[in-house]
């Protein structure tokens, strides 16, 4: 979750946006069969994809369509969907 005094990584072209004024989303991760990826949520009103990676880092996603989220959920190689269609996609803030 990204406090008042976060920052997050926009990829697309602003980096450091403040993270102030964001929703904290609370978000149910699902485990999920992935060399890279350990779980997948999606919190609906806020459109944050949260992953947290095998090596224990846990990020947040920021406006991620709910078609993104279902698409990696089906992906048969959740680590190339997420390589090919989230990450460096989104705005985004590591999860303390």
């Amino acid at each position: 979750m990204v406090d008042g005094g976060a920052c997050v990584s926009d990829p697309r072209g602003s980096s450091d946006l403040p993270a102030l004024g964001r929703k904290e989303a609370v978000v149910y991760r699902r485990p999920v069969d992935s060399t890279l990826i350990r779980s997948v949520g999606y919190d609906l009103s806020s459109s944050v994809l949260e992953v947290e990676f095998v090596a224990g880092d846990v990020y947040e996603y920021y406006d991620v369509p709910l078609s993104i989220y279902s698409a990696l959920m089906e992906a048969g190689s959740k680590g190339a969907y997420f390589n090919d269609h989230v990450r460096d996609m989104y705005p985004y803030a590591k999860v303390d």
